[in-house]
């Protein structure tokens, strides 16, 4: 599959490309129908498919336009589903239903994230994100109904539950975050610092992770598309030093790996492992950044380095004085952060894709100003 979509883009068509897609997707579903089983099914593993080539971000930047339609249509559908009459006439079993689906799901999330050594704060975040019912719950239904495995009038209960539990996730989520915001502000000056025993552990596994870690100076506007951009892509891990101690405490609360951090001190690079950096980042002021970019430099000559010019005379600085690659974001700066995916020898395809879906975002929060 991935060499069909390599011919499909070398033919620079966005139309043969959103054809192939479509044309995977329901090629999987005819196959999975003609089998027996759900076409939404074979829809999923259509996605699957897509999802392990090196296209995937390109391929969603491209069905951008019709997902807010195809969204709407899902959620119209779920609408026709809730039998409101079933809702009146049985609430008392419906109700502890729903409540036992919601308590059930959040547990079991909560001891599985306990377990991979995810914080309390994120296991709980995490179990109100996913203790609603999924949209495969309708397919599953569906297949036991139409099989006759369970009553129709039984399928309906459960299918309204799972409805009902769905159209809770807004308020779930937001009160998840509030109460995770609330447990990761209790951890006090130690944990910005990244030195007590949770910090430690998260920062030991990114440090260890397969794909290597970047390390970012400064929090703002630019280092958040940066990292946002990293986020999409999945693989590369990064740690974040900032020095102004609301920020660093308003990102914490957040759950973000922005730490209360001096990037010019030896002992402090050394305990965060900047030297086994896949590459550094530095988005911080102008002054800042050219004595953090002096501080690292003499200390880690082989660490690669790739700081934000603010003109072209600071570049020029950067390159000719300190040795280090610069760029200058400009207006726009995911463009700073696709410099960082090539740095980090993602797939020029791949680093184009996620540019696209973060420029829409961009120009969506900015229509929305």
């Amino acid at each position: 599959l991935r060499k069909v979509f390599y011919w499909v883009k070398r033919s620079g068509s966005s139309e043969a490309f959103l054809a192939a897609t479509l044309g995977t997707v329901l090629l999987c579903s005819q196959i999975t129908e003609g089998l027996g089983l759900s076409d939404t099914l074979g829809a999923f593993v259509g996605g699957v498919l897509v999802a392990e080539t090196n296209y995937s971000h390109q391929v969603e930047a491209d069905i951008a336009p019709f997902r807010g339609m195809l969204l709407g249509l899902f959620f119209v559908t779920v609408g026709f589903a809730l039998d409101l009459k079933l809702l009146a006439t049985q609430w008392t079993t419906v109700l502890p239903l729903l409540l036992g689906l919601l308590v059930l799901k959040a547990v079991v999330v909560i001891c599985g994230c306990l377990a991979w050594g995810l914080s309390g704060a994120s296991s709980l975040q995490s179990a109100m994100l996913l203790a609603p019912g999924g949209e495969f719950a309708f397919v599953v239904f569906g297949i036991a109904d139409r099989l006759q495995l369970i009553p129709t009038s039984v399928s309906s209960v459960l299918v309204t539950t799972t409805v009902l539990s769905m159209a809770m996730t807004p308020v779930l989520v937001a009160g998840g975050a509030k109460l995770a915001a609330i447990l990761r502000q209790r951890r006090g000056q130690q944990n910005l610092e990244g030195s007590d025993q949770r910090a430690t552990t998260d920062i030991e596994k990114i440090e260890t992770s397969r794909e290597g870690f970047v390390i970012v100076c400064g929090w703002n506007a630019v280092s958040r598309a940066i990292c946002d951009l990293l986020d999409a892509e999945g693989r590369a891990q990064y740690i974040v030093f900032e020095d102004n101690p609301k920020i660093v405490a308003n990102a914490r609360a957040s759950g973000l790996p922005v730490y209360l951090v001096d990037c010019t001190s030896r002992e402090v690079l050394d305990k965060f492992k900047v030297g086994s950096s896949r590459l550094v980042v530095l988005c911080s002021p102008r002054q800042t950044a050219d004595r953090q970019a002096r501080v690292i430099r003499r200390l880690y000559p082989d660490v690669p380095i790739l700081v934000r010019a603010e003109d072209v005379q600071h570049k020029r600085f950067l390159r000719n004085q300190l040795k280090v690659k610069a760029v200058i974001p400009g207006l726009i700066s995911v463009r700073f952060g696709g410099t960082v995916l090539k740095e980090l020898g993602y797939p020029q395809e791949e680093v184009d894709g996620l540019l696209q879906q973060q420029i829409r975002s961009i120009n969506a929060q900015q229509e929305d100003l």
